[in-house]
């Protein structure tokens, strides 16, 4: 177990140089899931479809162009999304 820290830092740091994007950030895996990238009125937008049911995100933009970072394969969109993070943090540094 004690391993486990360690590795999911390094998956995440390789999952964002796989994609070439120097930012990070939290992260929900949606393979199984359909997928658009639109504009609307000058706002870009990711749809995720599952069932019967759709979520829409407003796409974020870096230097004016919205953050979506494709490859082959597999696609990565930076949008905004209400979401709880998990904070993970060394115990020997605790105050």
């Amino acid at each position: 177990m004690r391993k486990a820290v360690p590795e999911f830092i390094a998956a995440r740091n390789n999952l964002f140089r796989f994609f070439s994007c120097s930012e990070q950030f939290p992260v929900r895996t949606m393979t199984n899931a359909e997928w658009a990238v639109h504009e609307d009125s000058g706002i870009c937008f990711l749809t995720i479809f599952e069932g019967d049911s759709r979520e829409d995100y407003v796409v974020s933009q870096k230097n004016d162009a919205p953050m979506v970072f494709n490859t082959s394969g597999y696609t990565m969109v930076v949008a905004i999304d209400c979401v709880k993070t998990a904070f993970v943090m060394k115990n020997d540094n605790a105050r």
